[in-house]
C-alpha cells in the first residue's frame, strides 16, 4: 500500500505493484496447499485492499512525507486503515466461507480485520520511513 501512495507520480507503476500483490498471493496460497483459484480470490482481495488503501490515503492526507504528518493526519490514517481492513475483510471472510476454510462468518472477518489492520498500522509506516530515507540520499 505505501508502494502505492508513493507511486503517485508515476500511475504506470500502479498495476506493476498490484498484480505483484496478486502473484504474492497465489504463490504463498499456492505453498501453503490451496487451490489456485482460492489464492487467485485472496489474492484479488489483498490487492483490492491495498488500492482502497492507497487512494484513500492520497485523499484524505494530503502529505505522503511522515515529517510533514499532523496530529489530524495521523487519525485520518489510522481511520482509513481501519476502513481498508474491514472492506477487504468483509470479501475474504465471505471467500473462506465460500471455500469452506471458514466456519463463521463473523470469527473469520474479526481475524481477517484484525490481521489486516495491525500490518497496515505497523508495517505503511516503517516503509515511508525507509523511502523517505533513501530518497534524502540521493
Amino acid at each position: 500500500m505505501a508502494a502505492l501512495v508513493l507511486a503517485r507520480s508515476r500511475r504506470g507503476e500502479w498495476p506493476l505493484l498490484l498484480g505483484v500483490v496478486f502473484l504474492a498471493e497465489i504463490a504463498v496460497d499456492s505453498y501453503a496447499g490451496l487451490p489456485l483459484w482460492t489464492g487467485a480470490m485472496l489474492g484479488a482481495i489483498n490487492a483490492f485492499e491495498a488500492w482502497v488503501m492507497a487512494a484513500l490515503t492520497r485523499r484524505l492526507i494530503p502529505h505522503q512525507r511522515l515529517g510533514a504528518v499532523s496530529l489530524h493526519s495521523l487519525w485520518r490514517f489510522v481511520g482509513v486503515c481501519a476502513l481498508a481492513a474491514a472492506l477487504s475483510a468483509c470479501f475474504g471472510a465471505a471467500a473462506l466461507m465460500n471455500t469452506g476454510m471458514a466456519q463463521d462468518y463473523l470469527t473469520a472477518w474479526r481475524i481477517w480485520w484484525i490481521g489486516d489492520a495491525i500490518g497496515l498500522l505497523l508495517f505503511a509506516p516503517a516503509f515511508w520511513v525507509v523511502a523517505e530515507l533513501r530518497v534524502r540520499d540521493l
